[in-house]
């Protein structure tokens, strides 16, 4: 839909896999007026998906929705109407998922969902995410398909699944640089991950999982052991540092509400390092999906991993991270050995969501934060209907972490069989 159009209002529609935009609105041409202000369009439960990536044509912009025109021919500042957008859907778009083209127009944006798209999710939008609506669309609805020429009717390709045993050879990159994260003082810190890549040949595209390590918010770093231990069954693993308390760390704009929630400048350096923590997953995220097509990663099966502070970061990047309308990619599963969801920013367990990652908890019954974060975990994942697996570990307490891989269950079984068991029931 483009040329001219006006007060018009879409529901339910739905416009994928066009070589060039998925909607392109703006007021113009030689048979439309563009001196008032009446344009109003309205688009409702919509969605604008996999667009500029028709394997056909490889012309045009790729975005989901563009709002408006930069074109002098139908200049940018003559465009005051409104576009109202709601529950609506732009993934996976070759450009931007909702953009505002530069024009003047008014933009009212709310509950929208927009990732993997190549450029930005929302290019000077502003997406405001204020309600609960259980009918608003969301990216996951839509798997990624592609459009093929329709010369032949080809076998489908079967989809990569990791092995539960460790099977394959594989290369890592050490000491990658996947971003800065900025200090109070004004300096920058480089962020490093470690990646391991596994040896799968042609097969795939390969899930992720990406670990966040321990340590109170005060002390640890990447491991190497916990990122070949799941791409030596298949995965596309990294281990990531994160700032601690130490680094003194100023979180950025991205993360700007949950800064405030938890004290703004007034806070301690380890209540920043948890927001910051957050930010640096994001980012981490961010840095391995613009990777994603030479890494072939499975953009629909992204795993976090963590234990005790970490833990408390993946948790929080799944579960807590709406909450403060920060955007990132859409979480699969968490995998949580001895974490917690903070009670005063994200309301504990009550933060889970329908819809939301799948959970694998283990928590030692001996660990002074087993009624106080392990229980209400369960208790918020059991009222929100996702799916969840909890192994308490009787009698044990937080010193299980220093063998986790190692560690088992009552019966005997290795939590780490376990896990990549529970992540092939729900990931496949």
């Amino acid at each position: 839909m483009k040329y001219g159009a006006y007060n018009i209002t879409f529901i339910d529609a739905h416009s994928h896999h066009n070589s060039d935009d998925g909607y392109d609105f703006w007021k113009g041409g030689d048979e439309a007026q563009i001196e008032n202000d009446d344009v109003t369009i309205r688009i409702f439960y919509s969605s604008s998906n996999y667009n500029g990536k028709n394997p056909l044509t490889s012309n045009g912009d790729g975005n989901g929705f563009k709002l408006g025109s930069r074109d002098e021919y139908q200049p940018p500042k003559k465009d005051r109407g409104a576009r109202l957008i709601y529950g609506s859907v732009a993934c996976y778009n070759k450009a931007n998922g909702f953009d505002r083209n530069g024009t003047i127009m008014t933009i009212v944006a709310k509950n929208l969902d927009a990732q993997s798209n190549g450029q930005s999710a929302y290019f000077d939008v502003e997406n405001i995410n204020n309600s609960q609506d259980k009918h608003r669309l969301k990216c996951l609805m839509f798997p990624n398909t592609i459009v093929t020429p329709q010369l032949a009717t080809p076998a489908p390709n079967a989809v990569f699944k990791p092995s539960l045993k460790k099977s394959y050879k594989v290369s890592v990159e050490e000491a990658v640089v996947y971003g800065t994260g900025g200090t109070l003082d004004g300096g920058q810190v480089e962020l490093l991950l470690i990646l391991a890549i596994p040896d799968t040949g042609t097969d795939g595209p390969r899930p992720l999982l990406v670990h966040i390590h321990g340590g109170g918010f005060e002390r640890g770093n990447r491991r190497l052991s916990e990122a070949l231990d799941a791409a030596e069954r298949g995965w596309v693993a990294a281990s990531i540092d994160y700032r601690l308390a130490g680094d003194d760390p100023l979180p950025g704009p991205r993360v700007k509400r949950f800064y405030d929630a938890a004290g703004g400048e007034s806070s301690s350096a380890r209540d920043r390092s948890v927001v910051a923590s957050v930010e640096d997953t994001l980012v981490a995220l961010d840095y391995l999906l613009s990777r994603a097509e030479e890494l072939n990663i499975d953009t629909d099966r992204i795993v976090l991993k963590g234990e005790s502070a970490g833990a408390f970061i993946a948790l929080n990047v799944a579960y807590c991270a709406d909450k403060f309308e920060i955007s990132g990619p859409t979480i699969a599963a968490v995998i949580d050995f001895s974490g917690g969801i903070a009670e005063t920013f994200c309301g504990g367990g009550t933060a889970i969501d329908p819809g939301e990652a799948a959970l694998f908890l283990v928590h030692g019954t001996a660990e002074v934060t087993y009624n106080t974060r392990a229980l209400p975990i369960v208790d918020g994942a059991t009222a929100a209907g996702i799916t969840y697996e909890f192994y308490p570990l009787e009698g044990v307490g937080h010193e299980w972490l220093l063998g986790m891989l190692g560690q088992t269950t009552a019966d005997g079984r290795k939590i780490d069989d376990l896990v990549y068991e529970f992540l092939n029931r729900v990931l496949y």
